[in-house]
């Protein structure tokens, strides 16, 4: 005779080192076998938060206002010499996205910000490096062909600038990615 299939009351007492998540979560099956249609459905049912439209740079501290006049400056001499800078900041931090957020305004279309992942992205209005490099789910650099690369042509014609937030997240095969996408 085969015994019932234990109900959650009957889980066993989850320990610090091990817990039974599928005890718990009968529907997990259903989310990992349907991810793509999940997601799918999340994206196109789930309105996005409302996001400012404007930053005012004049509310930046010492810090940022350095940085911010650094590259106004750079874009205005246009010079044709690359700015590379590093900026440094606390994780997490809205005071960065605030920088960002300026930055991308007063830069307009020659500018784009980019995240290692879908929240950080969403949280400086950009994308992710993945999506906008075409890079896809791996770190693997894939050289674009045809269509494919006349539409990154077109998405980078305008840039002077691409701002990578949270590089700290970025392993070296994803900035060997990076690299090789834009050189």
């Amino acid at each position: 005779m085969v015994a019932p299939p234990a109900s959650v009351s009957d889980a066993p007492e989850p320990t610090p080192d091990h817990h039974d998540w599928a005890a718990v979560c009968q529907h997990l099956h259903v989310i990992t076998s349907d991810a793509d249609q999940f997601i799918r459905f999340r994206r196109e049912n789930t309105p996005l938060p409302a996001r400012s439209s404007s930053a005012d740079s004049a509310l930046l501290n010492d810090e940022q206002r350095a940085v911010f006049d650094t590259v106004i400056a750079h874009h205005s001499a246009g010079t044709p010499e690359l700015l590379r800078l590093l900026v440094l900041g606390t994780a997490s931090s809205a005071q960065n996205s605030y920088l960002l957020g300026c930055l991308s305004q007063s830069l307009c279309s020659s500018c784009v910000v980019l995240a290692p992942t879908g929240v950080a992205a969403l949280n400086v209005n950009g994308s992710t490096y993945h999506s906008f490099l075409r890079l896809g789910k791996t770190d693997s650099y894939n050289a674009l062909r045809g269509s494919r690369l006349l539409e990154f042509q077109r998405a980078c014609a305008l840039l002077s600038y691409i701002i990578i937030d949270e590089l700290s997240m970025l392993g070296c095969s994803a900035l060997l990615a990076v690299d090789q996408r834009l050189c």
